[in-house]
């Protein structure tokens, strides 16, 4: 096609034709690839294909069941601290991408039904964003998740987290990354001690 050697999607990934045909990972590192000049450009995007896992069929997040419902809610809340404040790109491309499911109402399932005016039904003085009482609603699944988590949601966490290094208790690193997320949005929430509040006695 004319291009010149620099120029070809193997020299751009570093590696040549040969070692690319021959590697028993390469559709992994093409995935990668595209993740990284995604980050490099700034832009929202992912890859349509998730280490061979797409199912080939789509479908619409209402139609699943109840449980994989709230199982894909609770990872979502992992991964994506930015859909605390109503920022749901990289979660919408992830349920599209991972599963594949499509959420046109995705707003819906973190902030949609008003304020949180009450904990445990104790009446709160200044009411809290409604995703407040969705991180705690989705408590107990967040902690069973990180506590076992699969090999691929390993993966999700690493690349998502853009993390080199994870802690062996990884719902006490989630519950790091919330506490800061909210010191940058909600500062006057206590997010950590109403976590800890509701969290397993270890």
């Amino acid at each position: 096609m004319g291009l010149q050697a620099e120029e070809n999607i193997f020299a751009k990934m570093n590696t040549t034709y040969d070692t690319f045909r021959n590697s028993p990972d390469n559709i992994e590192q093409v995935r990668q690839y595209y993740i990284r000049e995604a980050a490099r450009k700034n832009k929202v995007q992912m890859p349509w294909w998730m280490n061979g896992s797409t199912n080939v069929n789509i479908s619409f997040f209402a139609d699943l069941d109840t449980d994989t419902k709230f199982e894909l809610i609770s990872k979502a809340l992992i991964l994506f601290p930015e859909s605390y404040h109503s920022d749901y790109k990289r979660v919408t491309l992830w349920l599209c991408s991972r599963y594949p499911v499509l959420t046109p109402n995705i707003r819906n399932h973190f902030s949609a039904g008003g304020q949180c005016k009450a904990i445990d039904g104790k009446p709160l003085v200044t009411p809290y964003p409604q995703v407040v009482s969705r991180i705690l609603k989705h408590l107990s699944q967040i902690e069973w998740i990180l506590t076992h988590p699969s090999s691929d949601f390993l993966e999700d966490i690493r690349e998502f987290w853009q993390i080199d290094k994870l802690h062996t208790n990884l719902y006490e690193q989630w519950i790091d990354r919330v506490e800061s997320n909210f010191a940058n949005y909600y500062q006057h929430i206590p997010i950590r001690k109403l976590i800890e509040d509701k969290s397993s006695p270890l």
